[in-house]
């Protein structure tokens, strides 16, 4: 398991499988841009699916802060396929099934599925499949916990975070708050 990243670590390169079938790397990915690396759960996950719709609705906030995100999710391009289109997603996917960039980030797992999670992750679950969202193929580690970060065209993090929670993630907000230019 790599170590956690904090503000100031670079970006890890690390070989990547597009959800298109494209191998590439994630150095590339991020081309010397401003970028925003979201490591969701297995694609399959309905709470993943609902945060990715989520970003893809705010395309404007990361277009109008120059900041290219990049989706990673825990399954294979399969697995990825059975529930995410990449005409519908605006933003690069990474299958990584195997939880190999994980792994270099630091991204770690709950220790139990009884750890996964709380009430409130039980609400969002249940809005999830409310809203219409379908579990897909499980192709990755069921215990996977997000994190998020954000690099600065230097390479450098500004912005580490580490869910807890299956679906601990900053909100959308948040995130506005840290892609605005700094003055």
């Amino acid at each position: 398991m790599g170590q956690k990243l904090s503000i100031g670590s670079g970006l890890i390169d690390a070989p990547a499988q597009t959800l298109c079938g494209a191998s590439t790397s994630l150095g590339a990915l991020a081309g010397g841009r401003r970028t925003a690396l979201f490591f969701l759960r297995d694609a399959a996950c309905v709470l993943s699916q609902a945060y990715i719709r989520a970003l893809t609705e705010q395309e404007e906030l990361f277009l109008r802060n120059d900041t290219r995100a990049i989706i990673v999710v825990n399954a294979s391009m399969e697995g990825a396929s059975s529930v995410l289109r990449p005409e519908e997603v605006p933003f690069e996917v990474i299958c990584d099934a195997q939880g190999v960039i994980y792994e270099r980030y630091g991204v770690q797992t709950a220790p139990s599925k009884a750890e996964l999670g709380d009430e409130g992750t039980v609400k969002r679950i249940k809005e999830a499949y409310d809203a219409g969202f379908i579990h897909g193929t499980d192709t990755g580690d069921p215990l996977r916990l997000p994190a998020v970060f954000v690099f600065g065209a230097d390479g450098k993090a500004s912005f580490v975070y580490y869910g807890k929670l299956g679906d601990d993630l900053p909100t959308l907000s948040a995130l506005e708050e840290e892609l605005k230019p700094k003055t």
